[in-house]
């Protein structure tokens, strides 16, 4: 008789690395099952105990993200001087009025404004 001991944390830790129970169900990961050569029987032994009767493989799936192309979601990071010189909108509220009423600055008021900070 052969005895294996088997650690409940490594047994976790390969479900959550994507091995499945048993080597029927493998997605291509591996399984517990073939890991330490175990039959059907020794299986649904070792799935009883406490600790492991409602754990679950982690499946990793892998998505593949092209992300080479410029389109219209994703925002390339802008320089200091590009930001500064684009129009800020502004909101102002009218004297009489309790609406607020949209308007921007030009980009050399702006420019101006921010030169003061330009020797910091």
């Amino acid at each position: 008789m052969k005895t294996v001991d088997l650690q409940l944390s490594s047994l976790l830790e390969d479900l959550g690395n994507g091995l499945t129970w048993l080597k029927k169900e493998d997605v291509g990961y591996g399984s517990i099952q073939e890991k330490y050569n175990a039959s059907d029987v020794q299986m649904k032994i070792i799935r009883k105990h406490p600790k492991l009767q409602n754990v679950e493989p982690t499946i990793v799936v892998f998505n593949i993200i092209d992300d080479t192309e410029q389109t219209a979601t994703v925002k390339k990071t802008k320089k200091v001087d590009d930001v500064i010189s684009e129009p800020i909108p502004v909101v102002k509220l009218e004297s009489n009025s309790t609406t607020p009423k949209a308007d921007t600055f030009e980009s050399n008021t702006l420019q101006n404004d921010m030169s003061a900070f330009a020797n910091l």
